[in-house]
């Protein structure tokens, strides 16, 4: 079965979190930044759907780390109350204070339902980020309502009435550059090697091992193969090197090394100009009954093709002193 990709970096807040744990959360910078960060994760199977909203809003009144809110006009998303509930932060989420909203203020907020509300919170109602540029202030400029602040590059104002269209051509955009960077993804291949060794302080004992030409294409039509590695008994009892009591354990139960690939398409914040993708590999190792498992996460640039990555390996002791099992892999 394949696992789903490990997150890279957390970009937004965890309700529900102890009052010992502290906000930790990058900032991804102006307010376009902010979008394309969203428009690019929601594509991306590694994260959830947020039901979402972006909206002309007034400041009405505060209560707790919350306040309540006045809808003006609907800019993307949808919300038939006339009013709603959003929260800030109660002194550790990744969130801004909402003292800051003055009350009879008009301001832009980009806000996402409260899939996991904090205490006294509803999850009809909605919470307010302060990893990006989540909210911008709303000014009447001869008889326009505008919005100030750092939109994007050279940008600090726009007029209020051009944020659907500008905000379409951003999704526009990373469409495009999502699907040119998965069309690009599927071309390429890789081999991968994996090894079942028994390790004592003078030899290593190559148990099992991937055959040399074990080469993949990544692509998203056909699913990447489940590879298995086993350990052959009479391998074992027939190595006169391996003495009686560590071949009785090693045969007394299967030992075997199952991977799983998956991969996705993920761009960081320079998506344009130098997109990644992240593959993640699940190792699990079987012995004497127990199963544990283990996760790695590596990265390919499409450009350089540069391979970074730390080959994974889990050992695991034996009952005979100074021996043990390495279960190991990686990719070329």
């Amino acid at each position: 079965m394949f696992l789903r990709i490990l997150a890279v970096v957390a970009l937004f807040a965890f309700a529900n979190l102890d009052l010992a744990q502290a906000c930790s959360c990058f900032s991804s910078g102006d307010h376009s930044q902010t979008v394309e960060q969203r428009a690019v994760r929601s594509k991306d199977p590694r994260y959830s759907a947020q039901e979402s909203l972006i909206a002309e809003v007034e400041i009405l009144n505060h209560h707790g780390h919350g306040m309540d809110v006045g809808i003006l006009q609907v800019l993307v998303g949808s919300e038939s109350r006339s009013q709603v509930t959003v929260w800030g932060d109660p002194g550790h989420l990744c969130r801004p204070y909402t003292s800051q909203f003055k009350a009879g203020t008009r301001w832009l907020l980009l806000i996402d339902k409260n899939a996991h509300p904090y205490k006294g919170e509803s999850s009809n109602d909605y919470s307010i980020s302060i990893c990006g540029t989540y909210f911008l202030p709303v000014s009447i400029v001869q008889s326009q309502k505008v919005i100030k602040g750092a939109i994007t590059p050279g940008v600090t104002e726009m007029p209020l009435s051009m944020y659907p269209q500008w905000y379409s051509e951003i999704l526009k955009k990373v469409d495009e550059s999502v699907q040119k960077l998965q069309a690009a993804a599927d071309q390429w291949e890789i081999s991968c090697w994996a090894q079942i060794v028994l390790e004592n302080p003078t030899n290593h004992h190559i148990l099992a091992s991937l055959p040399k030409a074990a080469k993949f294409k990544l692509n998203r039509e056909n699913p990447l193969p489940k590879l298995s590695l086993t350990v052959d008994p009479q391998k074992i009892l027939s190595d006169p090197s391996i003495s009686a009591a560590v071949a009785q354990e090693l045969t007394s139960h299967p030992i075997s090394m199952d991977l799983d690939l998956n991969y996705s398409v993920y761009s960081t914040r320079e998506w344009m100009v130098d997109p990644t993708r992240y593959l993640n590999f699940t190792v699990k190792s079987l012995l004497s009954e127990v199963e544990s498992s283990s996760s790695h996460v590596l990265t390919l640039d499409l450009f350089d093709r540069n391979l970074r990555f730390r080959s994974g390996s889990t050992a695991r002791p034996l009952k005979t002193p100074d021996h043990k099992l390495r279960f190991s892999f990686g990719l070329y």
